[in-house]
């Protein structure tokens, strides 16, 4: 496997290990393997979009009740614990009709939130772009390859780097772009006589 290759996501869902020890039990999900975690949390009267994903697949355990699942044309409200298996490619929604609620996510495969492809949605989201990178806390950025206006020396001015990045549709994402800091600004009188020449040249 080469340095910028990911493990396929499996077509079965992986064994889940159940110890018990005195102090009660434990469930492993995965061991030594290349995931990405996260709990989801969905606000009461709330949905997911109905999407499917190309890269990934999800294992889905539930840790609060009154959270519906819609998987492949099947629908139901899921029970505490319940692990609910999600394969590459098929559709998938997840709605909160009460009071709200939070599931674990296990993702297995390459993960990327720009892999998220949109039948519908509540809140007139489109499909994220292919070619977009993910970026700070998982928001979606440009490329500073692609786009040549990555951050740090020579880099476009903060304000038109915030200009240039696309702001997530999804309020519930709280974005905060990353500055690195310019060397040459940082340098003293020299760095400023650098910064003013840069400056009269741009």
């Amino acid at each position: 496997m080469s340095e910028n290759s990911h493990p396929p996501a499996p077509a079965e869902q992986p064994e889940v290990i159940h110890l018990t020890r005195p102090w009660g039990q434990m469930f492993q999900y995965a061991l030594n393997t290349q995931t990405s975690v996260k709990i989801v949390e969905v606000q009461a009267g709330a949905e997911l979009s109905k999407q499917y994903h190309h890269q990934r697949a999800e294992l889905w355990v539930m840790l609060d009740p009154g959270l519906v699942v819609e998987l492949d044309g099947r629908t139901w409200e899921a029970k505490v614990g319940e692990e609910i298996w999600i394969p590459v490619g098929a559709v998938h929604r997840l709605t909160a009709p009460g009071n709200g609620g939070r599931l674990l996510e296990v993702a297995f495969g390459h993960f990327d939130e720009a892999d998220i492809v949109r039948l519908s949605d509540r809140y007139g989201r489109t499909a994220c772009h292919p070619t977009l990178a993910t970026g700070v806390g998982g928001v979606t950025l440009p490329s500073p390859v692609a786009t040549g206006k990555g951050l740090g020396v020579g880099a476009l001015p903060l304000r038109d780097q915030v200009k240039e990045m696309p702001m997530p549709d999804d309020p519930t994402i709280h974005f905060r772009p990353v500055v690195r800091p310019d060397p040459i600004r940082e340098a003293g009188e020299w760095g400023r006589a650098v910064q003013h020449a840069r400056n009269t040249v741009a």
